[in-house]
């Protein structure tokens, strides 16, 4: 699962996920993503049917808004993307033996603990779906997002505290 945050709420606009084999440069998938009737955080997950991202090996992510498709200058190229890298590895067997088998705050530091930052994010929102009212799952939230490593330019645009209260989009 891939997380972004979408400043639109247009179901019109087209938007795709694309990932590419860093050592190979050509698309391994792509697959249209249907923007959410609200702005917020949005889930991106991989349909079981996706080729699975090996183990040991760097991919790279690039999430497509289609802003044009939803204008009417058709001549003007209006796709705005972000891109990322991402990782394919294993916990250790110690790491592995401590997660519990439901989603757990737990299992949310181990993950972060050991850098699987993906598989952090993931298991706190669906515990803040469970329980959006809890405030340890909030701080936990803006701890994690906070703790994330970032670069230098990212951190001078990237607001905690106003990406913590996003709500999630459906």
């Amino acid at each position: 699962t891939l997380w972004f945050y979408v400043p639109y709420s247009n179901p019109a606009i087209a938007a795709k996920l694309s990932i590419e084999d860093e050592a190979n440069p050509t698309i391994n998938y792509e697959m249209p993503v249907t923007l959410p009737a609200k702005a917020g955080i949005l889930a991106v997950q991989l349909p079981a049917d996706a080729p699975k991202l090996e183990v040991g090996k760097r991919y790279r992510w690039f999430f497509n808004v289609d802003c044009k498709s939803a204008t009417a200058n058709a001549g003007q190229n209006e796709t705005i993307f972000v891109e990322g890298v991402i990782f394919r590895d294993r916990l250790d067997s110690t790491a592995t033996a401590e997660l519990t088998p439901t989603p757990s705050i737990q299992n949310v530091a181990i993950y972060a603990k050991n850098g699987f930052w993906y598989d952090a994010l993931t298991t706190l929102a669906a515990l803040r779906k469970q329980q959006p009212q809890t405030p340890e799952l909030q701080t936990a939230w803006e701890e994690l997002l906070s703790g994330m490593v970032l670069s230098a330019k990212s951190k001078q645009t990237f607001k905690v505290d106003e990406l913590v209260t996003q709500p999630f989009a459906n």
